[in-house]
């Protein structure tokens, strides 16, 4: 092609009865033609407003003028029907050449034949030309039944805009999913795409702008693949959440990450997901996310209390680290809250060995909840705890400041004589954190 004095390579698409199809290309594969250059040409150009990236030529039949086609809409839209059906046979003709002997089509087009990223960025090129024939109402016509349609149904070459490794070349016809929500941020796509039920994907699913190409095409049918619908997928069915998959979990959906940008988008479906999962208990059984209780969890008073409950109330060992964050998560919607009455009482009633009963004394001295447990325990006394206080023994106590500790015991299990006891000063707070304030605010209106 000769333009201004300057030569460059197109490829020439033979139609049929005359009709011809231009396309330009450098030395990575197909360029749209300036948009200054007329497109419908018969010998000469015609002034029809086709906004493609090709150029057509051909005996179209035209006005008396010779500047516009002849006939109506209808002729117009029913003429490139057919040479759309022609260009798609031609466009299928030339992928296979070109998987057949890549080499030698390379070096007639004018490509690098040892660059490895050579073939998929030619045909994400032609990608890129085509796309623009479907926002004119003449130019996809081409595309209606054949065309780049015809093409992309057959054979693999539409890029999905997707990191990798799902950056491969699809075939059209076996997109299913599109990416949407908090997966249309590149990093938050590269940080589950080990996820086994995103790897199911692969080859199946596109970029938001490239499903927005094939539903143009006439693709219809491609469902949105969110962030909080992978984490239903990988749930399971049974929804329970081993260490591994904790963990796994955990990387990507934390505490934190769901409040900011671009997970916050889904924040509450993925809340709504999470609450739903089990996790294994210190006693080995699969529990309801709500009712478990872990001294990695955050809160000072979870911690004291985890020392006094039962097995099957406590969170497994082996969930560590990122696991524990999405632990927090699953729990925040999960109508998690130990209450005096339902469920510390219970537990202080049933603490067996000494270790626990010296947890349930500390705690009703420091708890936050500790007041209103020693009231209950008074009405329904565990029978490890002496009918008067103080006769608790000394075993039970703390080794330092066991005096004092004994007396504010005793006040709060309402011993019967009047003991001169000041309650300790308490330290001076650090910096309480968002988290915390909230969590105390949620357990006092518990």
């Amino acid at each position: 092609v000769h333009a201004a004095g300057v030569m460059s390579r197109a490829l020439r698409f033979d139609l049929g009865d005359g009709y011809s199809l231009l396309l330009s290309t450098d030395e990575v594969g197909p360029i749209a033609i300036s948009d200054d250059t007329p497109r419908i040409w018969n010998l000469a150009p015609l002034a029809e407003p086709v906004t493609s990236g090709w150029l057509l030529n051909g005996p179209f039949p035209v006005d008396p003028g010779r500047g516009r086609l002849a006939g109506s809409s209808e002729d117009h839209r029913s003429l490139f029907g057919r040479l759309g059906r022609s260009l798609g046979a031609r466009l299928l003709a030339l992928h296979d050449v070109a998987a057949n002997d890549w080499a030698r089509f390379a070096g007639a087009v004018g490509l690098d034949p040892s660059e490895h990223a050579a073939r998929p960025r030619f045909w994400s090129r032609l990608f890129g030309v085509m796309r623009r024939d479907l926002d004119d109402p003449l130019a996809r016509c081409l595309h209606a039944d054949g065309g780049y349609r015809y093409l992309a149904a057959e054979r693999p070459v539409v890029p999905t805009g997707l990191p990798q490794p799902f950056d491969e070349l699809v075939c059209a016809a076996e997109v299913t999913r599109r990416a949407s929500g908090a997966l249309m941020d590149t990093a938050t796509f590269e940080s589950v795409r080990d996820w086994p039920v995103l790897s199911a994907l692969r080859r199946r699913v596109v970029n938001p702008e490239g499903a927005e190409v094939l539903r143009k095409l006439g693709f219809d049918g491609i469902r949105p693949v969110a962030l909080s619908g992978l984490l239903r997928d990988e749930m399971g069915t049974d929804k329970r959440i081993d260490p591994e998959r904790g963990k796994r979990l955990g990387e990507v959906i934390t505490p934190g990450g769901i409040e900011k940008q671009p997970l916050d988008q889904e924040r509450d479906s993925i809340l709504d997901a999470a609450k739903q999962v089990e996790f294994r208990a210190q006693d080995e059984s699969w529990r309801p996310v709500g009712t478990l209780n872990s001294q990695l969890a955050g809160r000072e008073d979870e911690k004291r209390w985890c020392e006094f409950a039962p097995e099957s109330t406590l969170l497994h060992g082996d969930y560590q680290d990122a696991a524990i964050e999405f632990f927090k998560v699953a729990r925040n919607r999960a109508g998690y809250g130990p209450r005096v009455d339902d469920h510390l009482l219970e537990w202080a009633r049933r603490a067996s060995d000494r270790d626990r009963q010296r947890a349930v004394l500390r705690y009703l001295v420091g708890g936050h909840q500790g007041r209103r447990l020693a009231d209950a325990v008074q009405n329904h006394r565990p029978p490890w705890i002496p009918e008067d206080p103080r006769d608790i023994p000394q075993d039970l106590l703390p080794t330092e400041r066991q005096d004092e500790f004994r007396k504010l015991l005793v006040l709060r299990l309402g011993g019967h004589e009047q003991i001169e006891v000041r309650e300790p000063v308490p330290p001076e707070p650090s910096p309480a954190s968002a988290e915390s304030v909230l969590g105390e605010i949620h357990d006092r209106w518990i």
